[in-house]
Formats: structure tokens, sequence, C-alpha cells
């Protein structure tokens, strides 16, 4: 089998070893959820292609595996979004373009091979600079390498500027220079660049390869791999995010509220200058974990995350079932929508208001259950 390493991708492994054989590799664009191994599979193919050392090959020996693995390569070339420049970006300014060469160089060290993808904010953008400094890069004869690989991720997120000046580049590719795009949402990418590309897609892992990955290539205790891997819902890389620092992808206050509330408004009125500095996209990552887990235990379905916090187990046993599933469907379409919420506190008051238990809600003034008086004629 090619590519040894990679786990749960035989087919696209087969595919891009196919490619390879034939000394023809396209421009590629590879299609699936987030963190199922799509960026490890290009620099792998990129090792691959350039390994000088023995067979088997990537020998991950040799000074090409070496310097791709640690994104030190020079004609390997890694692109993906970053947050607003020092200068306001205009064309193919030099000052704009040398900005985000060195924003995106700073960043290497946290996307070489064998790291979890860190987490990206979602306003961050790939802009037209990035896109004009591969194409001069393409424009000269690769350094050092038989083939120069141009990947760039989250490929859906380039503004339309940048997408327009990579169209060209895809229109005329240099004949020693592979794109690969990596992106979970294909669709937001232009048609133009799409039908230029060969898409390969990858499915989602099973828990069970999750847990290998975590337990015997990151050497995570098999204890805390067990809830990492179900965290993960098939994704390696967020499975190993939070194995290694739970914080960065389960929000604590939200953690600790889902713990300790029962809705009260007192508790939400509490809870909203904690939560409100939350990033929304944690703050419904971190309820929807933590309610699908409840579901599970309300189910009797086996979750390593509620036997290791009661507060999971407890809540289950004094939550109705139809409860629990509104309040999944809620935070589902609230993801959907998450471009809607721009108010931070507001958005905090909005989520934990629709998840309190029906019997905590705002009860109505009493009504006196005393037979009016007559009023004397």
């Amino acid at each position: 089998m090619p590519f040894p390493t990679i786990v749960g991708q035989d087919r696209v492994c087969r595919l891009l070893d196919a490619y390879v054989r034939q000394e023809g590799i396209p421009s590629l664009i590879f299609v699936g959820p987030a963190g199922v191994g799509k960026r490890t599979v290009a620099l792998e193919l990129a090792r691959l292609v350039n390994c000088t050392g023995d067979e088997p090959r990537p020998c991950g020996r040799c000074n090409s595996c070496r310097t791709i693995s640690r994104l030190r390569h020079p004609d390997i070339k890694l692109v993906f979004p970053i947050g607003p420049l020092g200068r306001r970006s205009q064309g193919e300014d030099e000052g704009d373009k040398s900005d985000a060469v060195a924003a995106t160089l700073d960043r290497y060290p946290e996307f070489e091979l064998g790291q979890a993808q860190p987490a990206l904010d979602s306003k961050y953008l790939i802009r037209r600079p990035m896109i004009v400094w591969l194409r001069e890069d393409m424009a000269r004869p690769p350094h050092a390498a038989r083939r120069r690989f141009f990947i760039i991720l989250h490929a859906h997120r380039m503004n339309d500027e940048a997408a327009n000046a990579l169209l060209k580049i895809l229109e005329e590719p240099h004949e020693k220079t592979t794109f690969v795009l990596t992106t979970d949402s294909p669709n937001q990418l232009l048609s133009t660049i799409r039908s230029r590309c060969q898409s390969l897609r990858f499915s989602a892992l099973g828990t069970t390869d999750v847990f290998t990955l975590l337990t015997e290539r990151f050497g995570v205790d098999r204890a805390k791999a067990e809830p990492a891997a179900a965290f993960g819902q098939g994704s390696a890389g967020r499975a190993l995010r939070f194995a290694r620092r739970e914080s960065d992808v389960l929000a604590p206050a939200a953690v600790a509220y889902f713990a300790d509330s029962a809705g009260t408004d007192r508790e939400i009125l509490n809870a909203i200058g904690e939560l409100d500095r939350t990033p929304q996209w944690l703050l419904t990552d971190t309820f929807l974990f933590l309610f699908r887990e409840t579901l599970r235990a309300k189910l009797e379905l086996d979750s390593a995350y509620a036997r290791l916090n009661p507060a999971v187990a407890e809540r289950a046993a004094r939550s109705d079932l139809n409860y629990l599933r509104r309040a999944l469907q809620y935070i589902l379409k609230r993801d959907q929508d998450s471009a809607l919420y721009t108010n931070p506190r507001l958005s905090s008051y909005s989520l934990l208001s629709a998840l309190r238990p029906p019997q905590t809600k705002a009860a109505r003034p009493a009504r006196s259950h005393r037979p009016p008086t007559r009023q004397a004629k």
C-alpha cells in the first residue's frame, strides 16, 4: 500500500500512487471534512515524488523528506488564510506581498508534518498577494525538487481577487509544478477552478482509526484518547487538539456553566460576562459536544466523556429526552447560521436562553385562585 503512514484513506492513496507511477500529476483538490489527513497526504505526496533515499519511499530520512516535513524545502510552499495585513492590500503592492509572506512563514512551524493543524479564525482569508507570491515562484525553475508543490489549505477562503489570480495560473501551469487545494466546502470554490483540477474525496475516519492514531502515533494515554476520539467525530486533527489541550476545543466557561447551572435567568446573566469573551464558534462547538454526549448517556449508549465527567450523567438523568433532542437540533441550526450572530453578548444570551430546560423558563406572574369578590350593589 502506498503512503503507509496514512490511515483510513486507502482509495485516495491508491489514486495518487497511480498518478506518481504515470509521472503525470495534475492540479488536485482534496475534498473532505477538516482533520482527516488532507494536508498530511499533500505533504506526503510531495515527499514521495521528491524523495532521494532508498525504497520504500518516502524514506523519511533523506534531506528532501526532512526539509519537506519541516516546511523548509525551497520548492514546497504552503498557503493558508491569514489575518489582516499590516497595511491595506492594494493590487500587487510589494509591501502587501512581503507582509503576507512574512505572516505566513511565521506560522509554518504550526503546520509541519505530524502536527495537528491549528484552528484558524473564521474571518481570516487567502488574499491575492499570496497567489502572486506563488506565481512569481513558478516563473523560475525549481531549486532542488523533481516536482514543485504549492499546497493551498482552506482554498474556499480565497477572496475574489485571489481566486481569479489562481485561475489564471491554473490555465497554464508550469510542467514541473503541482497545485494541491484542500477544502471542506468545495462548492464555495469557483466552478472554473474546480474544472481545472482533479477532485479526490477524503472520508471521515472511523473512531477506532482515530483512537489508534492518537495512541500509537502521537503517544496519547489510552484513557484520554477514548473521549478524544469520540470528540473528533472522524477527525484525527480535532481529536488530537482535544487530547493535547482540551480547553482549546471545549470552552472552560461553557463546560462550567453546563455542569453547575439549572438555566435560571440569574445564572444566565451571571455567565454572560465569561461567555461573551469566548469565540462564538467555540461556544457552539462546546455545547454541541456536551449535549450530544448527554443524549448518548440518556439513551444508555457508551460515552467515554460521560464516564469521566459525572456532570454529564447527572444532567442526562434529570433531562427530558425530547428536550435534549430539541437542544441539539437548535445548536446544529445555529452552527449553520453562525454568520448571523455578530454581537457576542447578545449571541451568548440567546444561546443560553434557548438551551435552558423547560422547567426553568421565566415563570409568568401567578394568578390568584380566590373567587372574585362581588361588588356591593
